[in-house]
This record gives C-alpha cells, structure tokens and sequence, in this order.
C-alpha cells in the first residue's frame, strides 16, 4: 500500500539509522544526526583510558546491543526537519512521538503484540491517503500490525530489531578520540569520524558506569542534527487507546 510504503521510506531515510554507535560506519553516516560537540573537558575518562577509539566505539556499541530497553531523542537541523522521542523495549513495548516538518507528525505506539500509528492531518495528506478515507482516519489510530507493508516500519516499535538493524559493526579504522566532555553531569568520551560524504560526526559515550553511547553529533551539512541517548533499561509504558478509536489500513482502501 503506497501510504505506509512512503512512510517507511521516509523513516529509513531519518530516525531509523540514528541509533548507529560507530563513528565513521555507515550506519552513522546515514544516521542524519549533528550538532555541535560539547567543549572538551580535562576529566579523567576512567575506564576508557588507554583505549583506542575503536575500542571504545565497540563498547559502546555492546553496551547498546544489551539494553533492555531504550530512549532517542532526535533533532535533525537539515533538510528532514525531524524530531521527536523514540521509547521502546525488549518485551514488545514502545512509544515514539515524531515530527516531520512540513511532512506532519504521528504517534506510533505498540501494545499488547499491536502496532498502531495515529498521524497528524498533514502527515495523512502525505502517505497519499485517498481524501474520501482522510475523514475516516483524523483522529483515529491505525493497525499496522497485519499489514505486509508495516515490516520496516515495525522495526522502529522492537528494539531487538531495531538495534538488529542498525547497531552492525564495521570495525572502521578512521576513528579518532576527540577529548572528553560532560553530559547532564556524566563524563564522557568524545569519538570523531567521517560520514561517506566527508562530513564531520561525534560519538558521545559514558565514561563512567556502563560504557553507552549518549550523543551523536552532526554539526553541518544537510543533514546536520543531534541524537541523544538515555533511559536505558526504564521501563516503557503504554497507554492504548479504546478499540472504537482503531482502524484498519484496509478501510483506508475500501
């Protein structure tokens, strides 16, 4: 169906790869995230000292891949115009708020094994709803779970998935430390790298305690924007709506 089919590809090309943890990978070079680093403190880094910076990097991407469960913070200043929070965990919850731009914004919950998206007017004018459903879905939420389209788009409501998809390990080599710096008053590691394109991009990890990544920075570009990382291992909470407000994505068609 084409409406979920644009909207997977437009989270494929936004929010999906932001959870990237190798400076430099190509999972962080599409990742769409930047923002300029924090300035680098004098801090003693713990027990990252004496790492190379690829060392850390894949710390920092296992400490991610045995998260139970996770929040993302995203704010692309480029061309997308994305923000919004992603929440999910491993035992089949998420909650994730996330705006487009002129694209419009969604809700996107899963509960109870039920992917249901509930988008904004101008985000349903965008996935090319026919206008006589429009009426039909404003305000409503709509059951992704058993449609064939919703598979990538499901990812972003499964964090094993998800990290499946995004946390791949390319062992790059150009990978530089950058200094430390402090985040909400946890010391980290700053790790620098290049996208595929030359742009410059950070890796903020936990310098103390687990050893997560906590930023990824873009500072210029098209594609400029931030992604933080925290509530690692919080339980996620989601409130469903009443049945009566759920709509399948067949009635969108008939």
């Amino acid at each position: 169906m084409r409406p979920l089919r644009f909207l997977t590809a437009t989270l494929a090309c936004t929010a999906l790869t932001a959870l990237a943890t190798g400076c430099g990978s190509h999972t962080a070079a599409s990742a769409r995230v930047g923002g300029t680093p924090a300035e680098p403190s004098t801090a003693p880094t713990s027990q990252l000292t004496g790492l190379t910076a690829q060392q850390i990097s894949d710390k920092a991407e296992n400490a991610l891949k045995h998260a139970s469960s996770l929040t993302i913070t995203l704010e692309s200043k480029g061309n997308g115009k994305t923000s919004g929070t992603m929440r999910m965990d491993r035992v089949g919850h998420c909650d994730n708020r996330l705006s487009m731009g002129a694209q419009g914004s969604f809700h996107m919950i899963k509960s109870d094994g039920q992917v249901l998206m509930q988008p904004d007017q101008a985000m349903i004018t965008a996935m090319g709803v026919p206008a006589a459903a429009r009426k039909r879905l404003a305000g409503k939420w709509l059951n992704l779970t058993s449609s064939a389209d919703m598979k990538d788009l499901a990812k972003f409501c499964d964090l094993n998935a998800f990290l499946k998809e995004v946390a791949t390990d390319d062992n790059e080599t150009d990978i530089a430390k950058s200094g430390t710096a402090t985040m909400g008053g946890v010391p980290t590691v700053v790790l620098k790298g290049r996208d595929t394109d030359g742009s410059l991009m950070y890796l903020y990890v936990a310098a103390t305690g687990t050893p997560y990544p906590l930023k990824i920075a873009r500072p210029t570009g098209k594609d400029a924007g931030t992604a933080l990382f925290s509530g690692y291992d919080d339980p996620v909470t989601v409130q469903a709506p009443p049945k009566d407000q759920i709509i399948g994505v067949s009635q969108l068609t008939s």
